[in-house]
């Protein structure tokens, strides 16, 4: 309950803000991956929170967009190691 609470406050989103900024200055590193999946998270919980069918539409375009950034930047992170 504390850990929704504290997603869901000013607070929480400055984390996901300030991890979505440690994975431009880290690239390939797992910040990335860690805040996509905070970020999907807190979108799948505005899901079901949402009162109206167009806010749960655009929660999940957004959560679709976030799952393909998470694979694509997977697919990047494993060719990278590759060569």
């Amino acid at each position: 309950m504390m850990k929704k609470r504290l997603l869901f406050s000013e607070g929480g989103m400055r984390i996901v803000n300030f991890l979505f900024f440690l994975s431009l200055l880290f690239r390939n590193s797992g910040v990335v991956f860690f805040s996509y999946t905070l970020w999907a998270v807190y979108l799948a919980c505005c899901i079901r929170r949402a009162s109206s069918k167009a806010a749960q539409v655009a929660y999940t375009v957004l959560l679709a967009f976030a799952a393909g950034m998470i694979l694509l930047n997977f697919y990047y992170m494993v060719q990278s190691n590759m060569v």
